[in-house]
């Protein structure tokens, strides 16, 4: 299970940037249309995913923050901007239907706090990428596409599209698509792949203790 652990290997660079784009980008509220929200009210999604990578760089390059700090920083963030009732459902797939309320309750928060512990130590790779972004696309009803490069200091920029729904006060961000790889997809390949050949939900449970055990 590769994504529990940090570091290493080809996903680095993506598992890089999921630190910033989580840092400054997320908090997925609970999956709930809200056809009634006035556009006025609402930030537009381009506007809305390049304020927050503003944020995110922020927070990155404030060499007085101390690690206990970002990681604070992190999780306001995380539940700033993305759906993580939703994302933590749907990472789950299938499966998600075999929990009991209490192991329900307690994979949400270890999906938040396996998020934090993964990629927060990545956050000290920063090194001046910037974010630009190009434009919006409406992909469905109250759902839209932010496409935008992430700039590198050398070498060719790197293509990342948002994927975004009309939340109940603003747009938010349900997926992250890195030069065509889908990291909600990819997390859940890898915890589903956990639960069908190790044991279960209980056996997923029990490794994502593990890891967040460390921000103990």
């Amino acid at each position: 299970m590769t994504v529990m652990t940090p570091g290493g290997s080809a996903t680095a660079l993506r598992g890089a940037f999921f630190a910033l784009a989580c840092l400054g980008l997320v908090a997925w509220p609970p999956a709930e249309t809200v056809g009634t929200a006035r556009a006025a009210e609402m930030q537009p999604p381009g506007e809305r995913i390049q304020l927050l990578a503003n944020r995110a760089v922020e927070v990155m390059a404030d060499e007085s923050l101390e690690p206990m700090d970002r990681r604070v920083a992190f999780r306001e963030l995380l539940n700033d901007a993305f759906d993580l009732d939703g994302v933590s459902k749907f990472v789950l797939g299938r499966y998600g239907r075999r929990l009991d309320d209490g192991q329900r309750g307690e994979f949400r928060q270890l999906f938040e706090d396996f998020l934090i512990v993964s990629y927060v130590s990545k956050l000290d790779t920063y090194a001046g990428e910037d974010l630009v972004v190009h434009a919006t696309r409406e992909t469905g009803p109250e759902r839209v596409t932010v496409t935008s490069d992430l700039r590198l200091p050398s070498g060719e920029p790197i293509g990342v599209d948002w994927h975004m729904r009309e939340g109940r006060s603003n747009w938010q961000i349900v997926d992250i698509v890195i030069e065509g790889v889908s990291l909600a997809v990819t997390i859940r390949s890898e915890f589903t792949s956990v639960i069908s050949k190790n044991g279960g939900v209980d056996e997923l449970l029990k490794r994502l203790r593990r890891v967040t055990s460390r921000m103990s």
